[in-house]
């Protein structure tokens, strides 16, 4: 995709904002809205069209049982395909929790006020797809996004969910270090283990402020 292609008769692409192996990730403007989205092409070829339509299910399942946009899942917006390529729009947003713990918590880590918020707001993402019968499989601070005055915090990335019924054992499912035990020991999992990704994930956020305390509290130690 180039700057200044039009996509889908309304997005005009803007800029590659990111790429994996399965997909790439573009910013684009919708010029019926005014609007700026962000676009998952997904990789032209029978195996990753078949995933990609599995995401699609997943996310409209999770938007239409959302329809005020309060669970802090993102938010699918529109579909379509344009050169062999299955593309999904979503809500744009300007960065990622990694980018943002890079940015404004090197060294340091967030502030635990913010890391008590983006919590809360997981937690409530994680009880919205409980109840859709939807597991994540694959929350870490890449797919987790942050809103432009980092008030709000969305999950995304649904292209490893699944549901209940398909939670097949494997040892590689979730990325490594974010990974539950269960999955590492072959065991059967739910649910529990997108809530043992977020743990990890708001360790990570926190613990490298925990570790400057630490030190700073060290520093002002007498040895006797």
């Amino acid at each position: 995709m180039t700057t200044g292609e039009i996509m889908g008769e309304r997005y005009q692409v803007m800029a590659t904002v990111g790429r994996g192996v399965f997909s790439t990730v573009v910013s684009a403007s919708d010029l019926r809205n005014n609007t700026e989205v962000a676009i998952k092409v997904i990789r032209s070829n029978e195996t990753m069209t078949t995933l990609g339509k599995t995401e699609l299910d997943i996310c409209r399942k999770i938007s239409e049982n959302d329809v005020a946009g309060k669970k802090h899942c993102v938010r699918l917006l529109d579909h379509f395909e344009y050169r062999g390529h299955l593309c999904l729009v979503f809500e744009r947003f300007a960065q990622n929790l990694r980018q943002v713990l890079k940015q404004h918590g090197k060294h340091v880590g967030l502030s635990i006020s913010a890391v008590r918020a983006y919590g809360l707001q997981l937690l409530v993402a994680l009880r919205h797809l409980e109840k859709l019968g939807i597991m994540h499989a694959d929350i870490k601070p890449d797919n987790i996004l942050v809103s432009h005055d980092h008030q709000q915090v969305v999950i995304a990335d649904f292209g490893s969910a699944s549901t209940m019924e398909e939670n097949a054992i494997t040892p590689y499912l979730v990325s490594r270090f974010y990974r539950a035990p269960e999955i590492i020991v072959g065991h059967a999992y739910d649910h529990s283990i997108d809530l043992w990704s977020i743990g990890c994930t708001l360790y990570e956020v926190c613990a490298c402020a925990a570790e400057y305390c630490a030190l700073s509290a060290a520093s002002w130690c007498v040895p006797f």
